[in-house]
């Protein structure tokens, strides 16, 4: 279909050309048009994202455009993702659960990967952020999930990850990948 890709194509750029009202205009576009919002999330915005981190990689954009990247991709995702759940059903294949470590209050990464995992058919837990390694803990005996997602922005909070991951996971004997 032309205009389903057209669309996502549109919602690709209006990120990658840090535009929020294009992507906002786009992402009304796509449900207008029938697509699923978890594929206007996985096929439109987060190839974007994926674009401009490529480009971050090359060092083509720097960090000013990738807040504005992401602002836009938030754009376009605050008119999705309330469809999601009214969406056709969708049974859930595994649990997922996101987080942001200990002492790091930056939440972009997880905001972003977990609509691409939900499009993917995961069910989705999110801890918040400045997540202690027992909330984790918590977490993993109440949702049983196939998988928990740290997040780490900043060089000082990386190094809390092994302490959640070896320190806590394993003592409390939870065989989870992380």
């Amino acid at each position: 279909m032309v205009e389903k890709e057209e669309i996502l194509k549109k919602l690709k750029d209006g990120v990658v050309n840090l535009d929020k009202e294009a992507c906002k205009a786009t992402a009304e576009e796509a449900l207008k048009a029938g697509l699923s919002p978890f594929e206007a999330i996985s096929k439109g915005l987060c190839e974007g994202m994926k674009r401009v981190g490529e480009l971050w990689n090359k060092m083509e954009l720097f960090l000013p455009e990738v807040l504005a990247a992401a602002s836009a991709f938030y754009a376009g995702l605050n008119i999705l993702k309330p469809k999601m759940a009214e969406s056709e059903s969708k049974q859930y294949f595994a649990t997922a659960c996101f987080g942001t470590i200990y002492g790091d209050i930056h939440s972009v990464g997880k905001d972003i990967a977990m609509p691409v995992f939900q499009g993917e058919g995961f069910n989705c837990i999110d801890l918040g952020v400045d997540c202690p390694p027992e909330k984790y803990i918590e977490a993993i005996k109440k949702y049983k999930p196939q998988m928990v997602g740290l997040g780490t922005y900043m060089s000082e909070t990386f190094f809390h990850v092994n302490d959640t991951v070896e320190g806590q996971s394993k003592k409390q004997g939870c065989g989870i990948k992380f």
